[in-house]
């Protein structure tokens, strides 16, 4: 019962809210109204002066803490008796002073008047000593101990380097630490489970750790969420949990260094140079006319399809050209097998393509190409630098050119929607969706490089110079290429001559057609004629106008005089 009672008041301390600016006539009821539909109220406190009037705030609190962050959503800014209500999480005392004095340091300028709101502060202060009571008691023995500790100068271990403690991340903001308990000590004894708390808010930031006693215990739990078949077991309050190992503060730092830096050529055109043979290199000693040709023409349909941002280079699938008419899909994969030499490689599709003509539509005379997919990079890079621009594989004359092919992002995306639609369509004719297993084409592939752990618990990844150093390099195999560094993805030198004279083409055009507007505006102007304007005439004493507009003149002059010396006749009645 007491520990019942002590997690119900934690609840409420958490969801407790404070409501500024409130109207002196506001009441309980009120504010129920106001705030029961977002949760159930636990506790609604109006305080109140000597004189029995209210302060113009009030405490309110919720049983979980969702319910209180709706109600800051919504009701935050609404007007209640004609008043904007300022909704906010209620802090304790000396969180609250903390913030302040931070602020106070960097916004000097920002600081307002003390006597201004020394009645809110005074206020907040009453309110905070009788709620945070409690508060104030727990932190004073926290740095007790903390003061204890650092009198015996001991330091404590980190607990990275066991590789005993698990971080946890993806929490919901309710839950607790017993829950979390209660979970992870199915897979082995745990020494501690501790949930991260923000120093200003005290919610909850998501964020957990758990230390096993055993690393063995860690890592079984690690590996059991990696399933994807025990992923209900690790979801918590309508959360999926997302596990870890916990990294030291250098560690983290030297990661979030690395995403900064981290190659993001997501389309893989480096592969693009790989196996590219120059006239003028060494790789090109021997090569037939027509295989350079048929390669420049190859290499410049690969720099128009790249330009599209839909098409990417796919890192496990080669496209090999130059094939015999007389090769057919297992001989070439026994072909590729045996010059590799490699019991770790694996083909998992291979297709020499085929005109389909309606006579013969499943062996057709081939087009001169196939298509490989390997399980892993490594082996495909392999293939490609061994078999490339090989004499000893086909003929002297025609040898095999070989690339990684490029794909369509779009037409792959439409091929899976339609193989899942196949997949539910069957799963609702036969089987039913929970017992449902799917075929080894729909099992998600692993990725390029898996990443290995050591006994230290340090992941490493292969990196290219080791894979380079993996690989027989040969004088014909033609250029090796690498990912791009980290300034930047480097254009192809082909590429940007073509793009430079593009835009030296439109500069030309537009100084051409501004040209010949001038040139026609200058046409134009000869052509027409000057506008002819007419000459005033200087009136002179002489002329006959003059003479006549003094005659007119003369004689309106007389009759004005006739009319005013003019007797009015006088009507009957006007005397």
């Amino acid at each position: 019962k007491i520990r019942k009672e002590t997690k119900t008041k934690l609840k409420a301390k958490r969801s407790r809210l404070i409501i500024r600016n409130l109207s002196f006539d506001a009441s309980e009821e009120n504010l129920r109204e106001l705030f029961s539909p977002y949760g159930k109220i636990v506790d609604i406190n109006l305080p109140k002066k000597i004189d029995g009037k209210l302060k113009g705030f009030a405490f309110l609190s919720f049983e979980n803490v969702g319910s209180s962050l709706k109600a800051i959503k919504e009701v935050n800014g609404k007007n209640l008796n004609n008043r904007t209500l300022a909704v906010d999480l209620a802090v304790p005392k000396d969180v609250y002073i903390r913030s302040q004095k931070f602020e106070c340091k960097f916004n000097e300028k920002n600081i307002l008047d003390t006597n201004k709101n020394s009645d809110l502060s005074d206020e907040d202060n009453e309110i905070k000593d009788k709620d945070d009571s409690s508060d104030e008691s727990e932190e004073k023995d926290r740095d007790h101990k903390k003061n204890d500790f650092n009198k015996h100068g001991l330091r404590r271990k980190s607990d990275v380097g066991e590789g005993k403690t698990i971080f946890i991340r993806n929490l919901d903001i309710e839950t607790e630490e017993h829950s979390l308990a209660n979970l992870f000590g199915e897979f082995g004894d745990l020494e501690y489970c501790k949930i991260c708390y923000d120093e200003l808010t005290t919610k909850s930031r998501g964020t957990a750790f758990v230390k096993f006693e055993k690393k063995e215990d860690a890592q079984k739990c690690l590996e059991a969420s990696q399933n994807l078949d025990n992923a209900a077991k690790f979801s918590l309050d309508g959360k999926q949990l997302i596990l870890s190992y916990a990294l030291s503060s250098n560690q983290l730092s030297n990661l979030l260094e690395e995403k900064k830096f981290k190659n993001k050529d997501k389309r893989n055109l480096y592969l693009a140079k790989e196996g590219l043979i120059y006239p003028d290199s060494p790789a090109a000693v021997g090569v037939s006319q027509n295989d350079l040709k048929k390669r420049l023409m190859l290499e410049e349909k690969k720099r128009k399809l790249l330009r599209n941002l839909h098409y990417f280079i796919s890192d496990r699938r080669l496209c090999i050209h130059n094939l015999p008419p007389s090769m057919n899909d297992r001989n070439l994969k026994k072909l590729i097998l045996e010059k590799i030499n490699d019991k770790n490689a694996k083909i998992l599709w291979i297709k020499v393509m085929r005109n389909r003509s309606k006579i013969d539509k499943k062996f057709g005379p081939s087009k001169g190409f196939a298509f490989v997919e390997f399980s892993e990079h490594i082996h495909a890079l392999k293939t490609l630098r061994i078999l490339n621009n090989n004499p000893a594989v086909f003929t002297k004359e025609k040898r095999p050119i070989v690339e990684f092919s490029i794909e369509n992002k779009v037409a792959l995306n439409l091929k899976k929607y339609r193989q899942l639609k196949q997949l539910k369509h069957n799963s609702m004719d036969n089987v039913t969706r929970e017992n449902f297993i799917p075929n080894k084409k729909t099992i998600k592939r692993k990725p390029i490089f898996v990443p290995k752990k050591n006994n230290n618990n340090k992941i490493e990844s292969e990196s290219q110079s080791d894979l380079d150093k993996s690989i027989n390099e040969s004088n014909y195999a033609g250029v090796i290429a690498k990912p791009f560094g980290r300034a930047k993805v480097v254009q192809p030198k082909l590429n940007r001559k073509i793009l430079e004279k593009h835009k030296k083409l439109r500069q030309t055009s537009k100084r051409l057609k501004s040209s010949r507007k001038l040139n026609s505006f200058s046409v134009m102007n000869l052509d027409e004629k000057p506008r002819q304007v007419k000459k005033t005439k200087l009136i002179e004493d002489d002329d006959l106008e003059l003479k006549f507009l003094k005659r007119k003149s003369t004689f309106v002059n007389d009759e004005q005089q006739k009319s005013k010396n003019l007797i009015k006749k006088k009507k009957w009645f006007q005397q």
